[in-house]
């Protein structure tokens, strides 16, 4: 049999919306792939349909329950090599642990290289990532990575509805500023960073900087991911007391799970815009999300 560079799609379970976009934007076959779980609690796995000599697209989000996903990717990667692929691209759109990319006290693991290893020591040839938390975590694999970002999609759809003459951005804490920082540069904004502080026992955050100079104007809050809501709920009710116009805020990662928190957020700002990174099985129809597939198909055409 002859060798082909037809490229094909195989989804895990937890973003199929995501895989069936990419495959569109790819146009690209989605394989038929059976995912069950055995009375123990193991999965089972079968790809069906034919792979040999293509170039095979694994879709996987490692979202809620993470670790259920992470072992279903490991799975699907072993499974496909076994079919004699040409190779095994992993897409994957949110990277569950980059979050827990240091120690920060002692008797705790290094998590995020942890998963990084996994992969890396997996049959993938190479992989995706969407806007991951701290570019440092990129160092922690030993295999091909492409960091993608959703920034330009976002920075392009807010200028579709926004005077962003009359804008500015602010970076919730300094871990979001570089991000942040790249958002302003692109709209040709002014940029203010607050500074917040948490307790790394309990979890709680505090701001010292809470005087800021907004003069009346819209405001853009930008993040690489929202879980509890906790920074966006403080920064928002800050910005508001300060005079802020409207309040907008974009997140590549929509990572919440509370409906009641997911609609405490959508009352304190005027528009929340996200990425389909993360499949929600519900969600406040004022959230409104961009379509990052797009941005994944992008990279394989380059």
């Amino acid at each position: 049999m002859g060798k082909s560079n037809t490229m094909k799609v195989i989804s895990g379970s937890s973003n199929k919306l995501f895989a069936k976009q990419l495959s569109k934007n790819l146009h690209s076959q989605l394989v038929d792939v059976l995912i069950e779980k055995f009375p123990n609690g193991e999965k089972k796995i079968r790809i069906q349909g034919q792979i040999a000599n293509n170039n095979i697209v694994v879709v996987q989000s490692f979202s809620h329950p993470v670790d259920e996903h992470i072992i279903e990717s490991l799975l699907l990667i072993d499974a496909i090599k076994r079919l004699k692929p040409q190779k095994i691209h992993v897409v994957i759109p949110w990277l569950g642990y980059s979050l827990q990319d240091k120690i920060y006290l002692p008797g705790e693991p290094l998590s995020a290289q942890v998963i990084a290893k996994l992969l890396s020591n997996s049959d993938a040839d190479d992989i995706r990532l969407l806007d991951i938390h701290k570019e440092n975590t990129l160092s922690y694999f030993s295999i091909p990575i492409y960091h993608l970002s959703a920034i330009h999609l976002f920075t392009s759809y807010i200028r579709s509805f926004l005077d962003i003459s009359k804008l500015i951005v602010v970076s919730p804490d300094q871990g979001a500023f570089v991000r942040a920082k790249r958002v302003a540069h692109e709209l040709h904004c002014p940029i203010i960073s607050l500074t917040k502080e948490r307790d790394l026992l309990t979890g709680t955050i505090s701001f010292t900087k809470n005087k800021i100079d907004i003069n009346h104007s819209d405001v853009l809050i930008v993040d690489d991911g929202i879980i509890t809501g906790n920074t966006l709920l403080k920064t928002a009710s800050i910005l508001k007391k300060n005079g802020a116009r409207r309040i907008i805020f974009f997140a590549t990662h929509c990572i919440l799970s509370k409906i009641p928190k997911e609609k405490d957020i959508t009352k304190c700002v005027d528009k929340f815009i996200t990425t389909n990174s993360i499949q929600h099985v519900s969600k406040p129809k004022t959230i409104h999300i961009l379509d990052a597939s797009s941005v994944i198909a992008q990279s394989f055409a380059a």
